[in-house]
Parts: C-alpha cells; structure tokens; sequence
C-alpha cells in the first residue's frame, strides 16, 4: 500500500480545512433554509489555527500510517468482489484494533471510593 508521507498530508489537512472553515461560515451566515446563524467566527478561529497544528496531526496520524504500511493485503479483485470487501475488512480491523488500544492506554485509573476494613 502506497502513502503518503505524514508531513505532505498534513499540509494537504491544514490547506483544506482552511479551504472548508471559509465555506462553512458562509453556509452558515447565509443558509439556504432557515435563519443565519451567528457563531461564523468559531470556523475562521478553527481555520486560523490548522497551519500551526499540522505537526500536531501529523504526529496523531503517523500510528495509523505505520500500521497501515505494515499490512499484507489479499491481492485486489474484481470490481465489488469479495476480495475487495476482505482487502476493507484487513484495514478495517487493523485501524480498530490501534484505536481501541490507544483509548485503553490513555484512559486514567478508576479511583475506588469505598471504605475498606
């Protein structure tokens, strides 16, 4: 599996969250339906920050990254074949799996409140 490196998407992140946080405030200012709404600033605050924060998700995506260059895929098939939804299933269980270990090991300590003796 072919990806790009974690600095080059993350400049790609930052760029379009830009790129959207424009969009959403004027969606938001002047929808379509309904009445505008008036918190447009939150997503140009939002977009201000994404250029210095590409370290930062760069660092929160190189786990995922590293995990998915590791995959043995099945070979592709033909199009909506079963091979294909296998190929899914892989990357699937394998971005899960990371997830799921990364919230166990950042989850602090149940406290036990009870009185003992």
């Amino acid at each position: 599996m072919k990806i790009r490196t974690s600095r080059t998407l993350a400049k790609r992140w930052a760029h379009r969250v830009e790129g959207a946080a424009h969009a959403y405030s004027a969606g938001v200012a002047a929808p379509r339906s309904g009445k505008p709404r008036e918190n447009v600033q939150s997503a140009i605050q939002y977009a201000k920050k994404a250029p210095g924060a590409k370290s930062k998700w760069a660092k929160a995506w190189e786990p995922y990254r590293k995990i998915l260059l590791g995959l043995k895929l099945p070979p592709r098939g033909p199009v909506r074949s079963e091979q294909n939804y296998e190929r899914v299933r892989v990357i699937c269980e394998a971005l899960h799996a990371e997830k799921v270990r990364r919230e166990r090991s950042n989850r602090k300590p149940k406290v036990s409140h009870r009185r003992t003796g």
